[in-house]
């Protein structure tokens, strides 16, 4: 009896081992899917899409805190098909004092897509991170290169939940 229990075990551990492995493969593959790093003033977004990379990019809770208590006036980003290089700018905001700050590039890539801003909603929260966002920029990299720019980023904290 004691020896059918000791192979019972074994076979009811299998399959848990193997599920463990699963789901400790799925999340390396979606850390390499989704992963978000940041600079001092912009959180960059990386999703994969097939062989393509796209980053979303928006501006850093802490660095829209640090404008308090002025507002965010004005964007000015590039066109669509721009391409940017990293630490080029990216993105120049304007606030109610007048004063401008340029936002550089965190990576390489061209414009893809621009968030449509709504009039009657604060600009900044339309822009921060980690629900709001600026642009969208298509990787010169493919997903299976290494894209050393994206490396060398600082890994972004979780949000907090609060």
């Amino acid at each position: 009896t004691h020896t059918h229990t000791h192979l019972n075990f074994e076979h009811q551990l299998g399959p848990m081992l193997h599920r463990l492995a699963a789901l400790s493969t799925s999340r390396a593959t979606l850390r390499r899917l989704f992963s978000t790093k940041q600079t001092d003033t912009l959180v960059c977004r990386r999703e994969t899409e097939g062989a393509r990379v796209v980053y979303t990019v928006g501006l850093l809770p802490a660095f829209v805190e640090s404008l308090a208590p002025k507002k965010i006036e004005f964007l000015d980003v590039p066109s669509l098909g721009t391409l940017i290089p990293a630490t080029r700018a990216l993105l120049m905001i304007e606030t109610d004092c007048g004063k401008k700050h340029i936002l550089e590039s965190p990576v390489t890539g061209e414009v893809y897509k621009l968030k449509e801003l709504q009039p009657d909603s604060p600009l900044a929260a339309q822009i921060t991170s980690p629900k709001g966002w600026a642009v969208q920029l298509l990787s010169v990299y493919e997903a299976n290169e290494v894209d050393e720019e994206w490396e060398a980023l600082e890994q972004s904290p979780l949000p907090s939940k609060s």
